[in-house]
């Protein structure tokens, strides 16, 4: 599941505020978060990307790695549902 991103004026502000609500969950809620859109998938809503790809940005800062790809700066795609592993996060198999 993949979507391109083109950014609009706008996205900066709208990326804080997601970014801002991520900040205060904790290591499984992060998760969740991830694993419910994950299940959902990419329905092409662009308020939707600039949610993922700020999700993205707190699970790089957080865990040092993240279950979204974002690629060349415009591709974003969801992987696997994702379990915690300690203070750190594993694919499901």
């Amino acid at each position: 599941m993949q979507i391109i991103i083109i950014f609009r004026e706008g996205d900066r502000e709208r990326f804080a505020e997601f970014h801002q609500g991520f900040l205060n969950m904790d290591h499984s809620s992060l998760i969740d978060r991830y694993n419910r859109n994950q299940k959902l998938g990419i329905v092409g809503v662009h308020a939707q990307g600039i949610m993922l790809l700020a999700l993205h940005h707190r699970f790089v800062q957080v865990f040092g790695k993240s279950p979204i790809e974002w690629t060349n700066n415009c591709l974003l795609g969801l992987t696997n549902p994702i379990q915690m592993k300690g203070e750190t996060w594993e694919f499901v198999d």
